[in-house]
C-alpha cells in the first residue's frame, strides 16, 4: 500500500513521541558521510559554505583505527570556519566543524558527542549508519544528512532515518566512488542529488527557509490545508491514487516539507508549480510514500507472532494445501520476508509441509523492484540473527541477497488497498502501521475487508498504534499488546464496501449521469440483451491466457489453488479440460469456428451438460491473436447419482470411435510405463541432486568466506583510499615545501653543502660553487677530494670535530679568488628523529656585512670622537647642562658646571647623574618638580624660555641663575627627552647692584667735586696773583682730580690699589731714567672717597715738591713708603732728598692747607708736615675701615 503510511516500529513510535515533547533543535546539524575519494568532495565543498551560517558540520569518514587522521587539518584550509576533531562529551557548536576521529563509532545525545569503540572486524563497521541515525532522533527536523563519495552502502539507513523524521537528505553527483551514491540515491531517499560545490548553497537556502515563527507556521499549515483538495486531484489525476480520505497532518507535513525543498512560501504557487510541472506531482507523490521499514522491527511482536499464531497456521494443513498470508504496504519487502522467515522456520521438514504463499503489495514500484530483487545493505546484519543471515541471505558484493527459497515464498505486485478487490482464503494479513494514516471512514471501510479476506480463525497483525475496538464483533484478541487479532467464525459484516474505498462516499459524476442516459433506444435495447439473455464467455490468447470476462462463468471456471493463474486450462471445472484444449487447439490451427458439443463438466455438487464454442476474433493489429470461449448450457444441473455414461450420437457411433478408444487405452500404459521410468530417473536425480546441494552447500560456505574476506579487503581498500588521499596531499605539501626550501636557498644565495656521517656530498646548493670546484658528479665524493676556492686547512678537523661532539663551530673565511669574505657554519645534520646522519656546512657572504661593519666602525669612531668632544665642550662651557633622555626623567645627566652650580661634588666624569628636581626658588618661593623647566618641558612637548631664579646649596648658600629648556622629540615626533641650560647671573647681578651703588657713589661724587672745585676755586682765586697764574693751578689740580677719578673708574668706583693710585697721580713728575719718585709698600685697598682724597693730597705733596722741592732738580728724588703696622691704621711717610734747601714758610698757603684739611676733617687723619734741610717729610696716618686691605 502507499508508502506514505510509512511503516513504524514501537521503538520508533516511542522516540517519534519523545522528540514532540523536546524543544526544537537550537540549530542545524550537517551530517557528512565519505569514504574513498572524500577529501577531493569535502575540499570542493566547505569553501562554499558561509562562515557564519549558524549551522554546525560533522564529517564521518572511513579509517582504520591505527592511523592517525590529518583531515581535519587539511579541511580547515579550504575554509575559515574553526575545525576540530570531535572528543567524547564536547558540546557541538555552530559554526564549527567537527571531525570524527578514527576507529571509534560517534553519536549524538544532547548536543553532546558520544564515543564507543568500533568491532574488530570491519564488514560490521557501520560508522556514518550510526551517526545519521542519532542526528535523526537527536535533531528530527532539523538535521541534515549528505552521502559523499565512497564504496559500499554505508549511509543508506542513517539517510532512511532522517527522511523518516522530516530532515534534509543529499547524495553527491558525479562521486569518483559511487557506491553509497548509488546505494542511497536507488533506496528512493535522497532529496536532492548534487555537485559537492553546490550542496552548501542548497542546504543553507533549505534551513534558512525553514526559520519561522510557530504562528507564522500555524498559518502556512491553514494556507496549505486550503488548497489541499485541488493538490489531492492533480496527484489522483497524474498517479491514479486518491489520497483525499488520508489524515490531513500527514499529506500536510509531506506536502510543506516538499515546499520547503522547492523553496516556495506560497501555497497557490506550489499548487501552480504542480500543474505547470507533471514532474513535480511525481516527485510529490514519491514524498508521500516514504515507506520505512526494516526486518523484524518491533522485535517483541514478532516474537508473539512466532510463539502465538505461526504454530497454528500449520495445525491440521495437509502438504497439498497453502497456507496465504497477505502484507499489504510491504514497502521494500522487509516485513514479508521477515515473516517468510517465521513461517519457513516452523514449517515441518520434508514432503509434510504444504506450501506457503505470501502476497506482498503496494503502490509504489519502486519500491516494489527493490522487494523483487531482494538485495538489501550489509546493514540489516544489526536486525537480523547471524543465524538467519546465514540460512535465509547469501553475500554479493556487500550486500546481502535473499535466497531462491524465501523469494520464491513471496510475490509482490501492485495493489491500491483502497481501489482493488482484496485477496481471498488468507491464513494471516500483516498490515502494520498503515491504518494510522488514515482518517476513521477509510478505518471503518478496510477492517471489514480485512475480515473477509481471512478464512475462519485467520489472524490480523495491526501496527502498535491501531486497533480494531469499532469492530469488536468481528475479531477476538490474541494479545493486546503487540495488536494480534483473530477472525471470528460465524459472524459477518452488515454490508462490504464498494471500491474503490476513497470515492464511495462522492456522487458520481455529471458527465458520468449524462453519458448513461444519452444512449439511443436501441443501444439500451441491446446492452439490456446482452447482460441478461447471452450466454457467459471469456476472452483468451493461443496460450490460454485469460484476457476478459463476462458475468456468470463461475459455473465453468475456478480460480486454482496455490498462486493466482488466469490460464484457462488451470481454471477450467472437471471434465471441461480436455475438450476446451482440443477445441481451442482446432481454432487456432483451422481459424474458423470449432464446437465442441455435450460436454458433462462438473459444478455445484452435480454435473452439467453445456456445449462449447471457440470463436476467433477479428485481429486488433496485435501480434497475438485472440478467441471467445462461448459456454451454453443444456439442460439442466443433474446430481452425480444421476449422471450416466455419455454416448455420442455422431462420432461414438462411428466404427472409428472403438479403435480410437483401444489406441487411448494402448497410450495410456505406454504412458504409465514412461511414468514409472521418469520416477526412477526423478529419484536417481534427486540423489545426484542431494550430493549436488551438499557441494553447493560447501561452495556457498566457502562463498560466505570469501565475501567475508573480499568485504574486509574492501574496508582496508577504502580505508587506504582515504590513507592515500591524505598522503597525497601530504606529497603536494612535501613538494610545495621542497619548492620553497628550494627557492629560499636560492635567494638567500647561502652556500650550503651537506655531508654524511662518511663526510661525503649528498647535496649541495648551486651557491657553493662559489666556494667549491663542485659539478654534479661530485655527489657521492668525500668533500675532502674536491678543492676549495678559500684557505681550509681546518675544515676536515672542524668537520670531524663537529661529529664528534655535535656542536657547532663558527669561522670567517675569504675567498681566494674574488676577495669575498663569508661565515663558515659547521654543524651537525639531525633528522626529524634527532639522529645524527651527518654535517652541513654553510657559508653566508658578509662581504657586504662586512664593509659595512668596517663603515660602520669608522663612523662609530668619528661618532665616538665627536661624543667626546661634544662632552669635553659641554665640561668646558660655563654654562651648566642638564639632559633627560628617559620617559619619566626620575634622574637626568649634567656637566661639570651644572654639578657646581648646584653646590654639588663633582666626579671625574663628564656628564655626570644627579636628581631631576633641583632645589630652585622663585620669588622666595620653592619651584615645584612639575613646573621646573626640564620636566614642564618633558611633559608640554615646548620649549621653555628662560626665567631668573634661585638656587639653595647644601651649604647654605644660594646663587642667581636663568634656566631655559627645549625637548627632544624621536623620529615619531614624540617626546623621548629634555634639555635645559642653567646660567650664573650672580656676578651679572652683583654687578648690576655696584653699577646702583656705583650712580649712587658717582652721584655723591660729582656733587663733592663740584663742591670741591667750588671751594677750591673760590680759595685760588682769594690766594691767586693772576689769572693765569690761577688757570694754571686749577688746570693742574684738575688733571690730577681727573687721574685720580680714572683710577677710580677701572676700578668700578670700588677699593683702588693704593701704589697704582700713587703712580697715576704722580706719573706727569716722574722720570724713568732718573728714578726721581721711589714707592714701596704692602698691596692695600683703599675705598673710593679715601682714594680720591689722598689723589688730591699727593699731587699737592707732588706740586709743591715740583716747584720747590727736591723734584724742581735733576738730582732731586721724592720716596713714598706705607705700611698698616699699626692696627687698623694707614701710615705713609713722603721724603724728599737732594733737593734744595727749605725753609717752612711763614703762614700757609693753600697746598699745605688743603692736605691737612682734607686729611683730618674728611679722612679723620694725622699729617706730620716737617721742612727738614734736606727737603719736606710728611707724615700720614688715617684709620681704615674693617676690612679694609688686598
Amino acid at each position: 500500500m502507499a508508502r506514505v503510511a510509512r511503516k513504524a516500529s514501537t521503538r520508533r513510535a516511542r522516540a517519534n513521541a519523545r522528540e514532540a515533547a523536546k524543544p526544537a533543535a537550537p540549530f542545524p546539524i550537517i551530517g557528512i558521510g565519505a569514504s574513498a575519494g572524500g577529501i577531493a568532495a569535502l575540499q570542493r565543498f566547505f569553501p562554499e559554505v558561509p562562515v557564519d551560517s549558524g549551522f554546525a558540520y560533522v564529517v564521518i569518514q572511513h579509517l582504520d583505527a591505527e592511523h592517525e587522521s590529518v583531515l581535519a587539518s587539511i579541511i580547515q584550509r579550504s575554509t575559515a570556519i574553526e575545525t576540530q576533531t570531535a572528543a567524547e562529551g564536547m558540546e557541538i557548536e555552530p559554526d564549527k566543524i567537527y571531525v570524527t576521529p578514527p576507529g571509534v563509532s560517534v553519536t549524538l545525545h544532547d548536543q553532546r558527542f558520544h564515543m564507543a569503540k568500533m568491532a574488530a572486524t570491519r564488514v560490521r563497521r557501520t560508522p556514518i549508519d550510526d551517526f545519521f541515525t542519532s542526528l535523526a532522533e537527536e535533531q528530527s527536523e532539523s538535521a541534515a544528512g549528505i552521502i559523499l563519495s565512497g564504496t559500499g552502502s554505508d549511509g543508506t539507513i542513517g539517510l532512511r532515518a532522517i527522511k523518516e523524521r522530516g530532515g534534509l537528505t543529499l547524495a553527491q553527483a558525479s562521486a569518483e566512488y559511487d557506491g553509497m551514491m548509488r546505494s542511497a540515491v536507488q533506496s528512493g531517499l535522497v532529496d536532492v542529488v548534487l555537485p559537492a560545490e553546490e550542496m552548501a548553497g542548497k542546504v543553507v537556502g533549505y534551513f534558512r527557509h525553514s526559520n519561522h515563527t510557530e504562528s507564522e507556521r500555524d498559518r502556512r499549515k491553514r494556507d496549505v490545508a486550503e488548497q489541499l483538495s485541488r493538490i489531492a486531484a492533480l496527484l489522483r489525476v497524474r498517479t491514479g491514487h486518491d489520497f483525499s480520505g488520508y489524515k490531513d497532518n500527514t499529506i500536510l507535513r509531506r506536502i510543506q516539507r516538499r515546499m520547503q525543498v522547492l523553496q516556495i512560501d506560497d501555497p497557490t504557487a506550489f499548487y501552480e508549480r504542480l500543474r505547470d510541472e507533471p514532474q513535480q506531482v511525481d516527485l510529490l507523490f514519491q514524498d508521500l510514500l516514504i515507506g520505512v521499514t526494516s526486518f523484524f522491527r518491533d522485535e517483541h511482536a514478532f516474537d508473539v507472532l512466532e510463539r502465538l499464531v505461526v504454530p497454528r497456521l500449520f495445525e491440521s494443513r495437509k502438504p497439498d494445501e497453502t497456507i496465504r498470508v497477505w502484507v499489504p504496504g510491504c514497502a521494500t519487502g522487509e516485513e514479508a520476508y521477515s515473516i517468510a522467515m517465521l513461517l519457513k522456520e516452523s514449517a515441518p521438514r520434508g514432503a509434510a509441509s504444504p506450501n506457503l504463499q505470501i502476497f506482498a503489495t503496494d503502490i509504489d514500484e519502486r519500491a516494489l523492484e527493490v522487494a523483487r530483487a531482494g538485495r538489501y545493505p550489509a546493514t540489516i546484519a544489526t536486525d537480523v540473527t547471524p543465524k538467519r543471515l546465514k540460512e535465509f541471505f547469501s553475500r554479493e558484493d556487500g550486500t546481502y541477497r535473499v535466497s531462491a527459497d524465501l523469494r520464491e515464498v513471496c510475490l509482490f505486485s501492485a495493489h491500491n488497498l483502497l481501489r482493488d478487490p482484496p485477496f481471498s482464503k488468507l491464513d494471516l494479513i500483516a498490515c502494520r502501521n498503515l491504518l494510522i494514516y488514515m482518517g476513521p471512514e477509510l478505518q471503518e471501510k478496510i477492517v471489514p475487508i480485512f475480515h473477509y479476506a481471512l478464512r475462519n480463525n485467520g489472524y490480523l497483525f495491526l501496527g502498535s498504534s491501531e486497533n480494531v475496538t469499532r469492530h469488536a464483533r468481528l475479531f477476538s484478541t490474541i494479545d493486546k499488546t503487540s495488536r494480534i487479532f483473530q477472525k471470528r467464525s460465524g459472524v459477518t459484516p452488515h454490508r462490504l464496501p464498494e471500491f474503490p474505498l476513497a470515492a464511495a462516499a462522492r456522487q458520481i459524476a455529471p458527465n458520468a449521469r449524462q453519458r448513461a442516459t444519452n444512449g439511443t433506444l436501441q443501444d439500451v435495447a441491446e446492452r439490456l440483451l446482452v447482460e441478461r439473455f447471452a450466454p457467459a464467455y471469456v476472452v483468451v490468447n493461443a496460450g490460454g491466457e485469460l484476457m476478459h470476462s463476462s458475468g456468470g462463468t463461475g459455473k465453468y471456471l475456478e480460480l486454482a489453488a496455490g498462486a493466482p493463474d488466469h490460464n484457462v486450462f488451470s481454471m477450467a471445472r472437471r471434465g471441461l479440460r480436455m475438450d476446451l484444449r482440443a477445441a481451442l487447439h482446432k481454432a487456432a490451427s483451422t481459424g474458423q469456428v470449432a464446437i465442441q458439443n455435450k460436454i458433462n463438466v462438473g459444478t455445484n455438487g452435480g454435473r452439467q451438460t453445456i456445449s462449447l464454442a471457440v470463436q476467433p476474433l477479428p485481429s486488433d493489429g496485435s501480434a497475438d491473436p485472440l478467441y471467445m470461449l462461448v459456454f451454453r448450457d443444456i439442460g439442466g444441473i443433474k446430481a452425480e447419482s444421476e449422471d450416466e455414461p455419455v454416448h455420442t450420437t455422431d462420432d461414438v457411433e462411428s466404427a472409428n470411435v472403438n479403435q480410437l478408444e483401444r489406441e487411448l487405452r494402448e497410450t495410456k500404459e505406454r504412458l504409465q510405463i514412461t511414468t514409472e521410468e521418469l520416477e526412477s530417473s526423478n529419484e536417481e536425480l534427486k540423489s545426484s541432486n542431494e550430493e549436488l546441494s551438499s557441494i553447493n552447500e560447501e561452495l556457498q560456505s566457502s562463498n560466505e568466506e570469501l565475501e567475508t574476506s573480499k568485504e574486509e579487503l574492501q574496508s582496508i581498500n577504502e580505508e587506504l583510499q582515504t590513507v592515500n588521499a591524505e598522503l597525497n596531499i601530504r606529497v603536494d605539501e612535501l613538494s610545495r615545501a621542497n619548492n620553497d626550501m628550494a627557492n629560499l636557498l636560492e635567494s638567500t644565495q647561502i652556500a650550503t653543502v651537506f655531508l654524511d656521517r662518511d663526510l661525503c656530498i649528498k647535496s649541495f646548493t648551486p651557491t657553493a660553487r662559489d666556494l667549491f670546484r663542485l659539478v654534479e658528479s661530485d655527489v657521492g665524493r668525500p668533500l675532502a677530494h674536491v678543492r676549495p676556492r678559500f684557505p681550509a686547512d681546518g675544515l676536515q678537523a672542524d668537520m670531524e670535530q663537529v661529529l664528534l661532539r655535535l656542536g657547532t663551530i663558527e669561522r670567517q673565511v675569504e675567498g681566494s679568488d674574488n676577495g669575498r669574505r663569508y661565515i663558515m657554519r659547521v654543524l651537525p645534520y639531525r633528522t626529524v628523529d634527532n639522529v645524527i646522519a651527518g654535517v652541513v656546512v654553510t657559508f653566508v657572504d658578509v662581504t657586504q656585512i662586512a664593509r659595512a661593519e668596517e663603515k660602520i666602525g669608522a663612523l662609530s669612531h668619528d661618532l665616538r670622537n665627536r661624543v667626546e668632544s661634544l662632552e669635553t665642550l659641554l665640561d668646558l662651557v660655563p654654562v651648566g647642562i642638564f639632559i633627560a633622555e628617559d620617559g619619566d626623567g626620575a634622574e637626568i645627566r649634567a656637566n661639570r658646571r651644572a654639578v657646581e652650580l648646584t653646590g654639588q661634588r663633582a666626579t671625574g666624569d663628564k656628564l655626570i647623574s644627579v636628581p631631576a628636581i633641583l632645589p630652585l626658588t622663585l620669588n622666595g618661593a620653592k619651584v615645584d618638580g612639575d613646573d621646573q623647566p626640564l620636566m614642564k618641558a618633558m611633559r608640554t612637548g615646548k620649549a621653555i624660555p628662560g626665567y631668573e631664579a634661585r638656587i639653595l646649596r647644601a651649604d647654605g648658600s644660594s646663587i642667581d641663575v636663568m634656566m631655559s629648556a627645549n625637548p627632544l622629540f624621536d623620529e615619531n615626533g614624540k617626546v623621548r627627552g629634555a634639555i635645559a641650560a642653567l646660567v650664573d647671573v650672580s656676578s651679572h647681578k652683583e654687578a648690576e647692584r655696584s653699577q646702583e651703588r656705583l650712580l649712587h657713589e658717582l652721584q655723591h661724587r660729582v656733587k663733592n667735586i663740584l663742591a670741591t672745585i667750588t671751594a677750591l676755586t673760590s680759595r685760588m682765586v682769594r690766594t691767586a696773583t693772576s689769572v693765569s697764574d690761577f688757570s694754571t693751578s686749577f688746570q693742574q689740580r684738575l688733571q690730577a682730580m681727573g687721574r685720580t677719578h680714572e683710577v677710580l673708574s677701572s676700578y668700578n668706583w670700588t677699593d683702588a690699589d693704593l701704589e697704582q693710585l700713587l703712580r697715576a697721580v704722580l706719573s706727569p713728575y716722574s722720570s724713568k731714567s732718573r728714578h726721581n719718585i721711589g714707592i714701596r709698600g704692602k698691596p692695600l685697598q683703599l675705598g673710593a672717597s679715601m682714594a680720591a682724597t689722598l689723589g688730591m693730597v699727593f699731587f699737592e705733596l707732588a706740586s709743591n715738591a715740583a716747584k720747590y722741592g727736591a723734584l724742581s732738580t735733576e738730582e732731586g728724588r721724592v720716596d713714598v713708603v706705607w705700611n698698616t703696622d699699626k692696627a687698623g691704621v694707614l701710615s705713609i711717610h713722603w721724603k724728599e732728598i737732594d733737593g734744595p734747601a727749605v725753609v717752612e714758610p711763614p703762614k700757609r698757603n693753600f697746598g699745605t692747607s688743603f692736605i691737612q684739611q682734607s686729611l683730618e676733617y674728611e679722612l679723620g687723619g694725622k699729617v706730620n708736615l716737617r721742612f727738614e734741610p734736606s727737603g719736606v717729610e710728611c707724615d700720614i696716618e688715617i684709620p681704615l675701615p674693617p676690612g679694609a686691605g688686598r
